[in-house]
């Protein structure tokens, strides 16, 4: 795969090492993140590469991790929630916090109960590490999340998304609220204490928590925010499947490449002769997917279809002129 540099760790900083076993797996705490390279070509070879990698490290570390059941406390007006104990007692004697199993790692739950719009709702857990690693977790809803870790900020991030009424169905949420937010947890060895205050001023309310999340979607969504498919036919062309999960960005061998290639061809059999010769050097080399050239063809047969693509509309607007206008000269312009 792609060797990572240090421009490569800028786009997406690994949260550790992978070492070959779980008691080995040390700590980096930079979160995972995704930058804009200066051609699409390069940031999805660099983001691949790096991804691939992030993948590994996770894959080791989460075996290390055991999570507690969530509990909820009640809202104290302060600023930092209480501290996460769950054998504490309140005022009155009774639990200071309470077990809440239907908040389903993995699952966006919607929260019941009437909690005022200025008040945030707080969650618990204990996280306990054999060895200290740092994990990637996904949490998403709410308007606002902050996290706390071992009694601490960690980290806080607005998590609104905009609601909008389409035709006469019920408002739906512009956005998936999974996976909003990708944060990493520095866990020393040991037990340690995770506590997330959600503040959402409407309903429904809802909160998303995994300790395992995908991050594919929020990448192809800032891809295509950084590299428009308007103007980057490759994104415009290439089949559905290059951004599924099990898609490019997680391939390891070049057969979406192959297969859009074969599509283009067919369908535009001008392309097949002049680029087939780059196609069967690439083959007969045995070219490895990282190899820039394999994107490199991709692209080039893309921005070449959209533009006979284009050439077809302007010769039938021209030949529609033609007739409508007996005095446009149109041969110099069709064919």
């Amino acid at each position: 795969m792609i060797s990572l540099n240090n421009r490569t760790l800028g786009f997406l900083s690994l949260t550790a090492f992978l070492m070959g076993s779980a008691d080995r797996v040390t700590a980096q705490p930079p979160p995972m993140r995704y930058a804009q390279q200066e051609t699409l070509g390069q940031t999805l070879l660099e983001t691949r590469g790096a991804l691939t990698n992030w993948m590994k490290v996770q894959a080791a570390a989460r075996p290390a991790v055991r999570w507690g059941t969530w509990h909820a406390a009640e809202s104290t007006g302060q600023a930092a929630p209480p501290p996460v104990d769950l054998a504490a007692k309140g005022p009155g004697g009774a639990p200071l916090w309470s077990p809440r199993p239907e908040l389903k790692d993995d699952s966006l739950v919607t929260l019941g109960g009437n909690v005022p719009a200025a008040q945030p709702e707080l969650f618990g857990r204990t996280v306990t590490a054999m060895v200290p690693v740092s994990l990637t977790v996904g949490l998403g809803g709410g308007d606002r999340i902050e996290v706390w870790l071992n009694g601490r900020q960690l980290a806080a991030r607005d998590t609104r998304i905009e609601f909008k009424r389409y035709g006469t169905e019920a408002m739906r949420p512009e956005g998936d609220q999974r996976n909003q937010w990708l944060l990493d947890l520095p866990l020393k060895a040991g037990e340690n204490t995770l506590a997330v205050s959600v503040r959402q001023s409407r309903s429904p309310r809802k909160f998303f928590f995994s300790s395992s999340p995908d991050p594919l979607p929020q990448l192809w969504k800032q891809i295509r925010k950084d590299f428009p498919p308007s103007s980057n036919p490759l994104l415009k062309s290439v089949n559905a499947v290059w951004f599924e999960n099990d898609g490019w960005l997680t391939e390891a061998d070049p057969r979406l490449e192959r297969d859009f290639l074969a599509t283009v061809f067919e369908r535009q059999p001008a392309l097949k002769d002049r680029l087939l010769p780059r196609l069967a050097s690439l083959e007969a080399a045995k070219t490895p997917v990282e190899d820039p050239r394999w994107l490199g063809l991709c692209a080039a047969a893309a921005d070449a279809e959209s533009a006979l693509e284009a050439c077809a509309s302007l010769e039938k607007a021209v030949k529609l002129l033609a007739r409508t206008c007996e005095s446009y000269r149109a041969n110099a312009f069709t064919s």
